[in-house]
């Protein structure tokens, strides 16, 4: 099963180029494990390789008998180190290898899953399993909540023909859940529908984001989805998109049938309107998220066009025979 998910776990595979800070020019080669961590660092002179250093590391990053690091600091698992404090940064917090933990909480307050208990530890590094598992940048979760909501909202936004591709898997060795494109090629996945393509952006895109299907979040003032931006739900360094099923049923019904909710579509359509269903509002809450994951502010307004965007996408692959698309937010 082919998959690809929306976190990009980047093991790094080197020779990296780096020059020496000499008259001369200098190739450094770094080598690596499995793991990523520089293990060795080469250079050749006058035709001959040279060893420039060795590291080796305890489970959690504490290097064995320290030597000088390479020219970009790059050691444990591919991760800057501070020389003054040994820390290795990951992006969203560093990690202390003499203590095997971060030095500060998870910022992602959605990562923890009742399915893995090692999750609650928001000090945890991954899993507390160095030997096997790298973090790509300091942060857990892709989806949270109920596992099963998500997957059918996805299959309903992206139509009939691309919904047996879309999937939330488990990964065992991340401890998390992801979604992915299964049983096909991003490519053949992005002809199968319009949602279905503007899916594929995001889940091959390196920015993260987090779908959260919840019972209490969501805010009074909107529906049965809210899209905050990074910054704006504590610390968080992604979109989270929160779903409630919960409070569907009486705003659905308002919706899609009262002058109020009808308002929002062009009125000199003839079309039919497919109603709204929580794979239309999932897609709206994406659109939502993209637009910050690419610098925008749904604060500001800066967001609406694209969650309309997202959201009639998946109107026309999900409802093929309703024309009508919404044109206010």
């Amino acid at each position: 099963m082919r998959r690809y998910l929306l976190s990009l776990i980047a093991v790094g595979l080197w020779p990296t180029l780096t020059f020496a800070q000499t008259s001369a020019q200098v190739v450094e080669y770094y080598h690596t494990d499995a793991l990523g961590s520089v293990r060795a660092v080469t250079k050749v002179v006058n035709g001959q390789v040279q060893v420039v250093s060795r590291h080796d590391f305890k489970p959690f990053g504490e290097e064995v008998a320290p030597q000088t690091p390479p020219i970009d600091k790059r050691l444990f698992t591919g991760k800057e180190r501070d020389a003054e404090t040994g820390w290795d940064y990951f992006g969203a917090r560093q990690c202390a290898g003499s203590r095997g933990r971060f030095t500060t909480v998870d910022p992602l307050q959605a990562s923890a899953t009742i399915q893995n208990p090692q999750s609650w530890n928001r000090y945890v590094y991954v899993s507390n399993n160095p030997l096997k598992f790298v973090d790509p940048n300091g942060m857990k979760g892709i989806v949270a909540g109920d596992v099963d909501d998500v997957r059918k909202w996805l299959r309903e936004g992206v139509g009939a023909e691309a919904a047996g591709n879309v999937d939330v898997v488990w990964n065992k060795e991340e401890g998390r859940w992801e979604i992915a494109i299964v049983g096909t090629s991003v490519r053949a996945f992005r002809k199968l529908s319009e949602s279905a393509n503007k899916l594929a952006d995001l889940v091959t895109s390196e920015k993260l984001m987090v779908v959260k299907a919840t019972t209490d979040e969501v805010p009074r003032e909107g529906g049965p989805g809210y899209a905050y931006d990074i910054g704006t739900r504590g610390d968080n360094r992604m979109p989270v998109v929160l779903l409630n099923k919960n409070r569907y049923g009486d705003w659905a019904t308002f919706w899609n049938n009262s002058p109020k909710g009808l308002e929002h579509y062009d009125p000199r359509d003839p079309h039919e309107i497919a109603p709204m269903t929580m794979g239309l509002i999932i897609f709206h809450e994406f659109g939502h998220a993209w637009g910050n994951m690419n610098g925008r502010r749904t604060s500001r307004d800066e967001t609406r066009q694209g969650a309309l965007d997202w959201e009639n996408a998946a109107r026309r692959s999900a409802y093929p025979l309703y024309k009508a698309i919404r044109i206010i937010h």
